[in-house]
């Protein structure tokens, strides 16, 4: 999923929305703001035309690096965005 967004605030639902299907992102420093950092090779920031087409080159013309990248999609979406984390956070924001 390539995210090339200049401007923006907060968590960016259509990169959640990708990993969540297992789909590595490629997106500027902007795309990962408010992203806990421990994205792994699921997400990858690129900040100049080369460095997208780079990472798109490496993704889809190396077969271990995407199989990295989707595996790790999934889980980085599940350890912080899955409905147990959301209950989790909101329990402890009410028993505050």
């Amino acid at each position: 999923f390539i995210a090339p967004l200049l401007s923006g605030s907060g968590i960016k639902l259509k990169i959640i929305n990708a990993l969540a299907h297992g789909l590595p992102v490629i997106t500027t420093p902007v795309g990962v703001e408010g992203f806990p950092d421990d994205w792994g090779p699921s997400i990858r920031v690129a900040s100049t035309p080369q460095e997208f087409v780079r990472n798109i080159q490496e993704l889809c013309g190396n077969s271990s690096a995407w199989k990295e990248a989707t595996s790790g999609a999934k889980e980085y979406v599940k350890r912080h965005f899955s409905a147990s984390v959301f209950a989790k956070w909101a329990k402890n924001v009410v028993s505050q």
